[in-house]
């Protein structure tokens, strides 16, 4: 046999017995797809990686007010059965997993059941979901109005320069903030904040590069999830000039020749720091704290005054200060004084002192006050600005050390006077026999 033959042969049977083989195989999936679809209509299957939608129903969100903050499942896997010409070509993009929200009427975190369905209405049964429940937190959605207040923790001044905490403002003042009730409620306060780094010394506008909101306990509240209307804000910074200087007390109402200078007190503040918006404001040095009368002061004298700045601004938090004597070396006594003056009188009328003594204390240097008399001493009552209507009043009685300058009286004495207006008599002149006479009227004050 020709051997050429032969193989051509054995290669056209092989080829016909793989074409019967090809074929065999075809038929059999067409067979075993037909019978699948003819007696197993019914199938199961698994499809995974299924997104949650986080959008809830119109209804639902208009009824409630609600609105999904959150949301700790983002996909969930499932097994489904139905018809295997309704689900065999399901994806996990063909489904959509809901949350279901019904009976829900109040905010906060919740625990609520997934359901899935398709999106092209295709028909099956749900065997199982995983997860099947979801933690979601709900809350409603608002606009509330904070105010706004100054945060600028890299500015400094030049010496002598200073600003005034108060005086630091924001423009805008106030901004609206959108997001969840519950988080709004922790607002304690918001800062518009400014990290540029500089050294005043003039009045400076600086503009913010960050919004800081702080709870009640001061700590930073993270603004995630939360909707601030303006991010940019202009800090207005007031530069103030200012100074440290002294304090001090003056005297009020002492006799002319009384040695001011005398009198020590201590001072429970040894300065104050004054500032002024004036560039080149000049302060007092020191500054006056009290104004004390000088009948006011007792040998054991303190007294607590209120510090008053009057234009200027007090950067020292000085609310009070605390005056006191330094009485060493000082001595007290009760004097009586009997020789009591008038000064001033009104010409038409007498007065008189009813008291013909007043007891008074005096106070200075020990070794002055143990051998002081009342012939030291001057009374007198001055009548200059009396306008008492009544012919019985009361008067103050003053009275000075003109022999020692460093002697005082304290307290007031007071004593009754007595008026009475003072006789007036009429005079006549008379002319010779048949001459013309005439008649003067004068008033003569006795």
């Amino acid at each position: 046999m020709n051997f050429s033959k032969l193989k051509q042969k054995i290669l056209n049977a092989f080829n016909n017995q793989f074409s019967t083989v090809i074929s065999s195989v075809l038929i059999a999936i067409v067979l075993w797809f037909l019978i699948s679809i003819t007696q197993y209509e019914t199938m199961t299957k698994n499809i995974d990686n299924i997104p949650v939608s986080t959008e809830l129903s119109k209804d639902f969100s208009e009824s409630s007010g609600l609105s999904l903050i959150s949301c700790d499942t983002e996909n969930v896997n499932v097994k489904i059965e139905g018809n295997r010409t309704e689900i065999g070509g399901l994806k996990s993009d063909d489904l959509v997993a809901k949350l279901v929200t019904d009976n829900i009427s109040s905010s906060g975190t919740k625990t609520v059941a997934i359901k899935i369905e398709s999106k092209s209405g295709r028909e099956f049964e749900i065997k199982s979901i995983s997860p099947s429940t979801a933690s979601i937190v709900l809350d409603k959605i608002e606009t509330r109005e904070f105010p706004v207040s100054p945060e600028i923790p890299n500015i400094s001044f030049a010496d002598g320069k200073t600003f005034s905490r108060d005086d630091l403002s924001c423009d805008p003042a106030v901004i609206n903030i959108t997001g969840p009730s519950e988080q709004l409620n922790k607002i304690a306060k918001c800062t518009a904040v400014s990290h540029k780094k500089a050294t005043l010394d003039t009045s400076y506008n600086l503009q913010s590069d960050e919004i800081r909101l702080y709870d009640e306990n001061n700590s930073i509240i993270e603004n995630s999830g939360l909707s601030i209307e303006k991010n940019n804000i202009m800090i207005n910074i007031p530069v103030l000039t200012q100074k440290k200087v002294g304090l001090s007390v003056s005297i009020l109402n002492a006799p002319a020749d009384f040695d001011k200078d005398f009198l020590d007190f201590s001072i429970s503040a040894d300065n104050i720091v004054l500032a002024s918006e004036n560039s080149s404001a000049e302060f007092p040095d020191p500054f006056e704290v009290a104004q004390i009368p000088l009948s006011d002061i007792d040998i054991d004298y303190s007294n607590t005054f209120t510090v008053d700045t009057k234009k200027y601004i007090n950067q020292s938090n000085l609310e009070t200060v605390t005056v006191k004597l330094n009485n060493e070396n000082l001595a007290k006594k009760q004097v009586v004084l009997t020789d009591i003056s008038i000064s001033n009188p009104q010409p038409n009328y007498d007065y008189e002192i009813i008291a013909k003594s007043i007891n008074v204390t005096v106070i200075g240097p020990a070794d002055i006050i143990k051998d002081i008399t009342a012939s030291d001493f001057v009374a007198n009552v001055n009548l200059l600005n009396e306008s008492s209507n009544s012919d019985s009043f009361i008067h103050d009685v003053s009275v000075s050390c003109p022999k020692y300058n460093n002697v005082w009286v304290y307290g007031t004495s007071k004593v009754t006077v007595n008026r009475t207006e003072k006789t007036v008599t009429s005079a006549k002149s008379t002319t010779a026999p048949n001459a013309s006479t005439t008649t003067t009227t004068a008033d003569v004050s006795e």
